[in-house]
């Protein structure tokens, strides 16, 4: 199933973007400020969920309110959390997605969490780590970039097809060691060689525009981040 997540900061985008992944998701949640992107785009999420301090009439209609907590901008079903609570607005957006649909295996799109303050961004990181598994595929995405795991207790490879938007790939361990890592089809491949969190080995890598046009990337012990890049 999948269940496009839209966050309060999105740094890079273009609307033909954002319909397409519109257009393939089954299910669109709005965490927080997401729901003013929402809003400004003619997108109808089926869920809102956070503590809503940043979202108002004020904020979405930049005029005069007399009552600036009414928060809600559709007639969609909402989840409040309390503002002082132990988890983002985005993590308590993946979790309400995997509770309500964990029968299923999802494929968890987020857009936007790249960019902006770097606190956020590595939060949000570590937040699709927590929650990638066998059953649940997550990744954060805008125009300039992706980001996504791969892991040997999950899901321990992924085909990243060529891409113009996305020239650019890189490999960074999340573990001390990320061993038996394979790339194929790429301008530097790798063959069950053991990578190290300490260097920058995987950084700044390409898909072949030739044969398949697709590279592989296995690992067989440890998690590793995935970022795609296009400069």
């Amino acid at each position: 199933m999948n269940i496009l997540i839209i966050l309060s900061y999105i740094e890079n985008f273009n609307s033909s973007f954002v319909k397409e992944l519109v257009k393939k998701s089954e299910y669109i949640i709005c965490a927080d400020g997401g729901q003013i992107f929402a809003k400004n785009h003619n997108i109808s999420p089926d869920l809102c969920v956070g503590d809503f301090d940043s979202t108002s009439e004020l904020n979405i209609d930049n005029k005069d309110t007399n009552n600036i907590k009414n928060y809600r901008l559709f007639n969609s079903e909402y989840v409040t959390y309390p503002s002082e609570k132990n988890l983002t607005d985005a993590e308590a957006s993946i979790k309400e997605a995997i509770d309500r649909f964990n029968n299923k295996k999802l494929d968890i799109t987020l857009l936007g969490g790249i960019g902006g303050r770097l606190d956020h961004t590595l939060g949000a990181i570590n937040t699709i780590r927590k929650y990638s598994s066998k059953n649940i595929k997550i990744r954060l995405v805008d125009m300039k970039n992706t980001a996504e795991f791969i892991s040997s207790k999950a899901n321990n490879t992924i085909l990243l097809p060529y891409s113009k938007n996305y020239k650019y790939f890189s490999i960074i361990p999340y573990d001390e060691v990320a061993r038996g890592v394979t790339i194929k089809g790429a301008k530097y491949n790798l063959d069950n060689y053991d990578l190290t969190r300490a260097g920058t080995l995987g950084i700044s890598n390409e898909v072949l525009d030739k044969n398949d046009k697709i590279a592989t990337v296995t690992i067989s012990d440890g998690d590793l981040l995935i970022i795609r890049s296009n400069d």
